[in-house]
């Protein structure tokens, strides 16, 4: 939940956690908060309009994350590649 910095937006998160609106789960140092129910999404209407500002943002951000993922694979098994790729681009 290192995501929402402020104090302002851990309080809210907080808040939405105890009324079940959200869920968090935590797997070592990685914490996630997800909607508790899907009807959330068609009768939350700012809800739909955060998401539908944030789809750039948040497939940006899983790309940047999967990339990473797959990068740091890489540099366990092959080192010298892994640099290459990162000097050069995988495009």
């Amino acid at each position: 939940m290192s995501g929402f910095a402020g104090a302002a937006e851990q309080e809210l998160l907080q808040h939405l956690i105890n009324q079940k609106l959200l869920v968090s789960s935590r797997e070592g140092t990685e914490a996630t908060v997800e909607v508790a129910h899907e009807a959330l999404f068609t009768s939350w209407q700012r809800l739909r309009n955060w998401i539908e500002g944030g789809k750039q943002v948040i497939f940006v951000r899983n790309r940047l994350a999967d990339d990473a993922r797959r990068w740091e694979q890489r540099q366990q098994n092959d080192r010298v590649a892994a640099d290459e790729e990162l000097l050069g681009g995988s495009g």
